[in-house]
C-alpha cells in the first residue's frame, strides 16, 4: 500500500503507527513515564506493568521505555507482566472467561502483586482488575491501577481505575493538518 501511494502521488498520512514521515502517534513514552510518575506521587514503590505481546504495536515498547525509565531513577526496579497472546483482552466481553486471566492470576501470585500497575489498555485493565478480585485485592484501597484509553475510566466501565487518555480528536486533527500541509507540498516527507 506504501508503494503504490508513493507511485501514484496520493497524499497520505498513517495514524497510530511509527514511521519516519508522514505519520502521526502518540508519544507513548510520554504514556508511560505520566503512569510511573503518578504511581510514584502517590508513594507506590512496588510497580508493574501489565500488557498482552504478540501484536508488535511500537507502543508497548514505548510504553514500557518511558515506564520503566522514571521508575528506574526514582530507585525503583518495575516489574513487566506479560503474557503471550496476539491481541489485546477485548473489554466488552466477559474478561472471566479468558484464560489469560487465570495466567495473570497465576503470574500475580508467583511475583508477587505490585501495588500499582500500569495497564497497556482497557482490555488488560479489565482483565487486571478481574484478577486482583481473584485474589482479594480491592482498588484503590489496597492497590492503584492506571490504564491507557480513548475516554476516562469511569466513562467506559465503572471501575476505579485512573486513565491516560489520548484522544481520538486530537490525533485526528494532526492528522487532518498533516493532510492538508502534505496536499500542499507532497514532495516533501514529514
Amino acid at each position: 500500500l506504501f508503494e503504490l501511494l508513493e507511485r501514484f502521488g496520493i497524499p497520505a498520512v498513517w495514524i497510530n503507527n511509527k514511521l519516519e514521515h508522514d505519520a502521526v502517534h502518540p508519544d507513548d513514552v510520554r504514556v508511560g513515564e505520566l503512569a510511573a510518575e503518578r504511581f510514584l506521587e502517590l508513594g507506590h514503590r512496588r510497580l508493574g506493568m501489565f500488557s498482552i505481546v504478540g501484536g508488535g504495536h511500537y507502543s508497548q515498547p514505548d510504553r514500557w521505555l518511558g515506564f520503566s525509565r522514571v521508575a528506574r531513577a526514582a530507585g525503583v526496579e518495575p516489574i513487566s507482566i506479560e503474557l503471550p497472546g496476539g491481541p489485546g483482552l477485548p473489554y466488552r466481553t466477559a474478561p472471566a472467561r479468558d484464560d489469560r486471566v487465570d495466567q495473570l492470576v497465576a503470574r500475580l501470585r508467583s511475583d508477587g502483586v505490585p501495588t500499582a500497575i500500569f495497564a497497556y489498555a482497557i482490555g488488560e485493565g479489565v482483565a487486571l482488575m478481574t484478577a486482583r478480585a481473584r485474589l482479594g485485592i480491592e482498588c484503590p484501597r489496597d492497590a492503584a491501577v492506571i490504564v491507557v484509553a480513548d475516554e476516562p475510566m469511569p466513562v467506559l466501565l465503572p471501575l476505579p481505575i485512573s486513565t491516560v487518555v489520548l484522544t481520538k480528536q486530537e490525533l485526528g486533527q494532526t492528522d487532518v493538518e498533516e493532510q492538508l500541509d502534505r496536499i500542499d507540498r507532497p514532495e516533501t516527507p514529514r
